[in-house]
């Protein structure tokens, strides 16, 4: 019993270290196609900067204005991006 309780543990640990490796590594197509940087950022980041990059393309394809910032936009998350 105490064998199989062994072996259940390290099949959890190696899928735990398989699914951390995939949210660090894991590049979306757009990153590697038209913006390799976003691929910079884990998964969940990269998801959500493909649907804003999405809008903005959108906005453009519609003819609407898209917006200029300035470069005093500043971040204080790890990310340092503009939030």
């Amino acid at each position: 019993m105490i064998l199989q309780i062994m072996q259940c543990a390290r099949q959890r640990d190696k899928r735990a270290h398989e699914a951390a490796w995939k949210f660090k590594n894991k590049k979306l197509s757009i990153c590697t196609k038209e913006y390799p940087q976003i691929g910079e950022f884990p998964v969940p980041i990269q998801k959500l900067l493909a649907q804003e990059l999405n809008a903005v393309e959108e906005r453009i394809e519609e003819g609407k204005e898209i917006h200029q910032f300035d470069e005093t936009l500043q971040c204080s998350c790890r990310y340092l991006i503009p939030c």
